[in-house]
């Protein structure tokens, strides 16, 4: 968290992503794990009902940012086919 706020000069501690999500402009890929603790999922639902085109992957498994320790080849593919949409 410390590298976020150092870049963007927010402390992302007081970023309200349910308050905010609307605002954005930009394509947003969320991802998220079915089982993380950190995290509920119940949040990215959330955040899809107040901005439904977020596209969103579920991981079925892991803990919170493990996505790419977990599942490296699927994360790649699903960032770079994100991004390819995008640009």
């Amino acid at each position: 968290l410390w590298m976020i706020k150092n870049v963007i000069k927010i402390n992302p501690i007081q970023i309200e992503p349910l308050a905010t999500i609307e605002k954005f402009k930009c394509p947003i890929f969320l991802f998220h794990s079915l089982q993380d603790e950190r995290t509920p999922y119940t949040q990215a639902q959330q955040l899809i009902q107040k901005k439904s085109d977020i596209e969103l992957w579920e991981i079925p498994t892991g803990e919170h940012c493990k996505a790419y320790e977990n599942f490296p080849d699927i994360y790649t593919n699903k960032i770079l086919a994100f991004l390819k949409k995008i640009l």
